[in-house]
């Protein structure tokens, strides 16, 4: 029988830095119920001081360890988005170096593109499904590794101040997690589908009860007429976020058309 593993995780306050947000542990808890009415076994909700690197990263792992081909992982974050330097010069979009690895902010440390792309993707058997739903500021290609090139502040990305002094005072920690990982070459045999709340170089908003990608995301699919792919599902949502920001879908590892066009949340 086919498994569907779901892990939410919402950070409304960090140690890391960025002022505090309202929506975020709110946006885990509805991503959940999303995945409890589509029968994801195993749901689980992390938030704020919970959501520590270790705990998340372990908790892929596991899933990883559990799934086989044909079964699916569904992972969403909400809070703040940033970057680090990139060291490894792979941050390359039609010839253009942005110089930076996109992150998410977890309450300890932040989580880079390259270390889902080479140290949590590849973990996956083949055939497994991975959909992430990433409502953070940069997040379009996150769980990857190719961005964009423009970098503003906005309600959920961290100051350009408490970025610097975070990645000062933690220097040892990124260069072992994130800026030694070329070195690891181990392929994605996993189809990954990441939908982000707007493009590397752009923020998104937070909001109460829900941010709002989230708000608007839950009201495409709690709608008279749901999408009927995760393709249909991100147009929906740039149609309604037109004015503010562009989600993004960005197909990682193992190329699967079918997967994309699945109805959104589906196990089988």
């Amino acid at each position: 029988m086919t498994k569907g593993i779901s892990l939410h995780v919402g950070v409304n306050s960090t140690s890391v830095g960025g002022t505090s947000l309202v929506g975020c542990v709110n946006d885990a808890t509805e991503m959940a119920l999303i995945a409890q009415k589509h029968n994801f076994e195993g749901r689980e909700v992390i938030a704020d001081c919970k959501a520590t690197f270790s705990h998340v990263t372990d908790k892929i792992k596991e899933a990883a360890t559990q799934l086989g081909p044909g079964d699916i992982f569904f992972f969403t974050f909400s809070g703040h988005g940033s970057f680090i330097p990139d060291e490894d010069d792979d941050e390359v979009e039609d010839g253009v170096d942005d110089d930076r690895d996109e992150t998410l902010v977890l309450f300890d440390f932040m989580i880079c593109d390259d270390y889902f792309a080479r140290e949590l993707w590849p973990r996956f058997a083949p055939g497994v499904r991975i959909l992430m739903i990433a409502d953070s500021c940069h997040s379009g290609t996150v769980a990857s590794i190719v961005a964009s090139t423009e970098s503003q502040e906005g309600t959920k990305a961290l100051s350009d101040a408490d970025r610097i002094e975070h990645l000062a005072n933690n220097r040892e920690f990124y260069k072992h997690n994130c800026n030694k990982l070329k070195q690891l070459d181990k392929p994605i045999g996993a189809s990954v589908v990441q939908i982000g709340a707007c493009e590397d170089n752009d923020t998104t908003a937070d909001g109460s009860p829900n941010s709002a990608f989230t708000k608007q995301l839950l009201d495409v699919v709690r709608g008279a007429t749901p999408p009927g792919s995760y393709t249909q599902l991100v147009a929906d949502l740039v149609t309604l976020m037109a004015n503010t920001q562009v989600p993004q879908l960005t197909p990682v590892g193992v190329k699967d058309p079918a997967f994309e066009a699945q109805a959104p949340f589906t196990i089988k």
